[in-house]
């Protein structure tokens, strides 16, 4: 069996080529990983994905439409992961919503609901 080359020339033996394929998965799993909120105490919203490491969040509503914002605060994230009794609808308000941070970056509309 033929040893894999990397682009400087150099073999490497498939072992590393192992860890370097299970590091690079354990990259794009942190990468797109996002924790689901589920809805609490919220009129307005029907849960929430939150990624603590991206600063990201994707809010879904009770009327289907999804907004997904980015550049939100990482502390207010982990303060609604650590504080379930705090509303969803409070949070979006005050961390996606109404902030400079922020950065809206795309919505959906549910074709259920339209």
């Amino acid at each position: 069996m033929a040893a894999l080359t990397l682009h400087r020339g150099t073999a490497c033996s498939s072992q590393a080529v192992l860890h370097w394929v299970l590091l690079t998965q354990l990259i794009q799993f942190i990468h797109f990983y996002m924790i689901r909120i589920q809805s609490r105490t919220s009129d307005a919203c029907q849960c929430v994905y939150v990624s603590p490491l991206k600063g990201t969040a994707v809010v879904v509503f009770n009327n289907g439409a999804a907004y997904t914002y980015k550049n939100v605060s990482r502390r207010a994230i982990t303060n609604l992961l650590l504080n379930p009794n705090m509303s969803l609808g409070f949070w979006v308000n005050n961390n996606c919503i109404h902030t400079d941070r922020k950065v809206q970056v795309g919505s959906f509309v549910s074709q259920a609901f339209a």
